[in-house]
């Protein structure tokens, strides 16, 4: 009898173990993943669902009972779980087609990790406002360990005026 690829793939899915599974995607994960902080994010995920799995092994009906456990997060962070639980179920050979989540009209702007470098080390040395440099310092360094969205809010409104004789921001949201 042959076996199509999907049948095939499952069918080694089902004898390995949850432990191999799971290591075998995460190198998968870490060649695609450019972003540190981003693999550290989906790697504690796919960790998370590993010990909701407990010993049972993989599947659609317990893929969506995990992501379901998410509902109450922000659309986007909904939408990015999914993805990853998803890009993992592919990996197994049961893909997750049936499962469409709306994707969020508008998703936070992405800053690159140097960029916010280079503005956390603008904050100290601001000409007007010094008073506020530890709280800015603090609600920045805050943000970027969190991967919080709003942090990118936060440095678009921060009135930098010079870094390096550059004016980064001329005034709020108004980039230059």
């Amino acid at each position: 009898m042959l076996l199509g690829t999907s049948a095939r793939r499952r069918l080694e899915v089902i004898s390995m173990g949850n432990d191999e599974l799971f290591t075998g995607y995460r190198s998968d994960l870490a060649l695609r993943t450019r972003n540190a902080r981003n693999l550290r994010c989906d790697l504690a995920l796919l960790d998370r669902f590993r010990v909701f799995l407990a010993d049972r092994p993989p599947s659609a009906a317990l893929a969506k009972a995990f992501i379901v456990t998410y509902t109450d997060r922000a659309p986007g962070t909904l939408l990015r779980y999914a993805t990853t639980v998803k890009g993992f179920m592919k990996f197994c050979g049961e893909p997750l087609d049936d499962l469409n989540l709306a994707r969020p009209k508008k998703l936070p702007e992405y800053i690159e990790d140097d960029r916010s470098e280079k503005l956390l080390a603008a904050i100290p040395n601001k000409r007007s406002h010094k008073d506020t440099i530890p709280r800015d310092l603090l609600s920045g360094l805050n943000g970027q360990a969190t991967n919080d969205h709003r942090f990118a809010l936060q440095l678009r409104l921060l009135h930098l005026e010079q870094l390096d004789g550059q004016v980064l921001y001329k005034n709020a949201g108004d980039p230059h």
